[in-house]
């Protein structure tokens, strides 16, 4: 009898290490093709720095197939919140593959008004965390991962840039040049997405410059790049139709590189600086 429990005993324990194994994975019998889910939700908190952004959306947007990103829209399987007037935000997700998108918001200028912020995005962080700030400078890696390690060598690719304690002039100075750029370009685009699309443009062009010569932001540099990164949003018909942009690149490349003398070219380029007292002048710009 006891050569014939043997089997049994094995197949017992066996079946006992299995469920834990189904139970780790998420096991169950749903579509097979459906979108992954964390077992436990992540809670990120951080902040939303151009200067800080009050009321924008805070998307946990799934990444579309084929993509790095998602459609920036609120689909009935995500999570979203709203920035606070710190720029605060606290979002909770409980699935997985997935960037952080904003839409819509604003911030204040030195003289008390308002201005329209531009949209942002950030790549997901794999596990809770109070420190996921979200930035033109995010926006940048979502698209282009390459250039995280480059952007930490001259300050830290998800450093809050509106912070009091300040940031490095380079990570300002690139930060306010993909602001500069959004403003410029859209002027023919009125779609998050879209705009979005046209920065990833301005994100291809300095990975580009990176891999060439290393992550440059003089002046020279920063004009070469958004002119060349505006020519091909322009030249991209899933952003701008021809109807739309018939004789208008010329003009608003010139306007484009006028701001950027005004405003971005008046930041130093090194030192540790406080993006606040540089506001007067990028609002004037």
């Amino acid at each position: 009898m006891g050569s014939l429990q043997n089997p049994l005993i094995q197949l017992s324990a066996s079946a006992m290490m299995v469920i834990p194994l189904l139970s780790a994975c998420g096991g169950d019998s749903g579509d097979s093709g459906s979108k992954s889910s964390s077992l436990h939700s992540v809670s990120i908190s951080g902040k939303l720095a151009q200067a800080y952004v009050d009321n924008a959306t805070v998307i946990a947007d799934r990444i579309e197939s084929g993509s790095l990103t998602g459609n920036c829209q609120k689909d009935s399987d995500e999570e979203e919140t709203r920035s606070d007037e710190n720029g605060a935000f606290t979002l909770s997700v409980n699935y997985d593959d997935y960037v952080i998108c904003t839409k819509g918001g604003r911030f204040r200028k030195n003289d008390g008004t308002w201005e329209d912020a531009a949209p942002m995005m950030t790549p997901a962080p794999t596990s809770s965390s109070s420190e996921w700030n979200i930035t033109p400078l995010t926006t940048l890696v979502t698209t282009q991962p390459e250039l995280k390690n480059e952007l930490d060598k001259i300050g830290g690719w998800n450093t809050d840039i509106a912070s009091e304690k300040g940031a490095s002039s380079e990570l300002i100075r690139l930060a306010k040049t993909v602001e500069t750029y959004w403003k410029a370009s859209k002027d023919l685009i009125s779609e998050t997405s879209k705009e979005l699309e046209s920065i990833k443009h301005l994100a291809n062009q300095i990975n580009k410059i990176r891999k060439t010569s290393g992550l440059n932001v003089d002046n020279d540099t920063l004009q070469s790049i958004t002119s060349e990164a505006l020519e091909n949003t322009f030249n991209d018909t899933k952003i701008i139709s021809e109807t739309n942009k018939v004789g208008m690149l010329k003009s608003i490349n010139e306007k484009l590189q006028k701001t950027l003398v005004k405003g971005v070219f008046k930041v130093p380029t090194s030192g540790i600086i406080i993006e606040k007292e540089y506001q007067n002048v990028f609002d004037n710009a």
